[in-house]
């Protein structure tokens, strides 16, 4: 039977875990400050109720919080199958993990809530796709649905990123030199979170957006509560990715928009096929939706604009991009902002007391210095407190 000082030892480590306070915990659960020292301490009992809102508070089953199991939910989807063998990806997912796990505790103390009014997990929950076109047809009328519902029309995604954010997902930087594109994982406590790994990107973000895109394909149709993706777009047999990527393609690249926009370039012929297909053209349509050239292609296939046979040639399937992109004066990149919602979390937490000055500042990665800086320019006041310790906060 696990002891009242093991427990109060794995209450400490889920809150130092989440860089909050005494204070605040105390604050959060209506209880003086000293009351949670005497838990961390194993000389005051926890209830039962006061253990359920620490688990929501920290992001951890109760069952963690009593046994201090380090295998979580994460771990339990993603390594169980061998599905991440790389010691540096897990290593990078792990951490992402615990990124995220901070990021809703932190909302949690700020008292935000997640999209109102927005989708849900399995939000177009469909019948498993019995064939490839089925997996098309599903993923196709998915995005034109969530378009709709978004008032994006047929105009290009500016950046998904922010519009998958807005809807309740989590999405933030994985950090690693393995060889993953990003990590995807829905549970109970965390939520929806996607990690893009920005070191696989290359140089113009387009990759990014697609990654994003299909995982949030897979959010919707609530069919998968895990992955971790080499290449979202590689040739692949499972239908539920086939559905994902369909998704993804129709949300970026919606047809409307892209008939409206070839047409107006006056490259389509009376049956509404491409007359032509060079550098400069996919060059110029990549730059306008925001994807990248394997995307593109891909689509216009799909879309019956084009014959494989010609986007496979040579002089299309791997000529250099950035020369025809300097040539015709395009920058071929998106800044998504990573990581810019859990920099304003922890500028919210550290302002309103929550956190320390050390704690918010290692979470940006950051000296503490150079995180008062970046505060002063941002205009985020703060007042100094009192640390756990009773001392100032420095």
């Amino acid at each position: 039977m696990t002891t009242r000082h093991a427990i109060a030892a794995h209450l400490k480590e889920a809150r130092d875990a989440v860089g909050l306070t005494q204070a605040s915990v105390a604050e959060a659960l209506g209880l003086h400050r000293p009351a949670v020292s005497e838990i961390e301490a194993g000389r005051r009992a926890v209830s039962s109720e006061e253990l359920y809102r620490l688990a929501g508070l920290y992001g951890r089953t109760v069952a963690e919080l009593l046994e201090g199991s380090a295998v979580t939910e994460v771990e339990q989807a993603l390594f169980r199958a061998d599905t991440v063998v790389d010691p540096a990806a897990r290593v990078a997912v792990l951490a992402f993990a615990e990124r995220c796990r901070t990021a809703r505790a932190l909302e949690a103390m700020l008292g935000g809530r997640r999209a109102q009014g927005g989708p849900r997990a399995g939000a177009h929950e469909a019948s498993p796709p019995r064939s490839p076109a089925d997996a098309v047809r599903d993923g196709e009328r998915a995005a034109a649905r969530e378009r709709v519902r978004l008032g994006l029309g047929s105009e290009p995604v500016r950046d998904p990123v922010a519009v998958v954010e807005a809807q309740g997902l989590h999405v933030d930087s994985l950090d690693t030199d393995a060889p993953i594109d990003g990590v995807y994982f829905s549970t109970h406590r965390l939520g929806p979170c996607v990690g893009i790994n920005p070191a696989r990107d290359r140089w113009t973000g387009y990759r990014t957006s697609f990654t994003v895109a299909h995982e949030y394909g897979h959010w919707l149709f609530g069919d998968i509560r895990a992955e971790v993706g080499a290449d979202t777009l590689r040739f692949t047999t499972d239908l539920r990715e086939i559905r994902a990527n369909a998704f993804a393609a129709a949300f970026l690249l919606p047809r409307d928009g892209v008939m409206r926009y070839f047409a107006g370039a006056d490259l389509l012929d009376d049956a509404g096929r491409l007359t032509t297909l060079n550098p400069a053209i996919v060059v110029r349509a990549m730059q306008h939706f925001g994807v990248s050239r394997q995307a593109l292609l891909v689509r216009l296939v799909a879309l019956g604009l084009v014959d494989r046979a010609v986007c496979d040639r040579p002089g299309i399937r791997d000529f250099a991009l950035r020369p025809v992109a300097d040539a015709l004066g395009l920058t071929l990149a998106v800044e998504h902002r990573l990581g810019a919602r859990f920099a304003d979390l922890v500028a919210r937490a550290w302002a309103g007391d929550h956190i320390t000055t050390g704690r918010a500042a290692g979470l940006l990665g950051l000296g503490i210095e150079a995180f008062r800086e970046r505060m002063a320019a941002l205009g985020v006041a703060h007042t100094p407190a009192e640390d756990d310790d009773g001392l100032l906060v420095r």
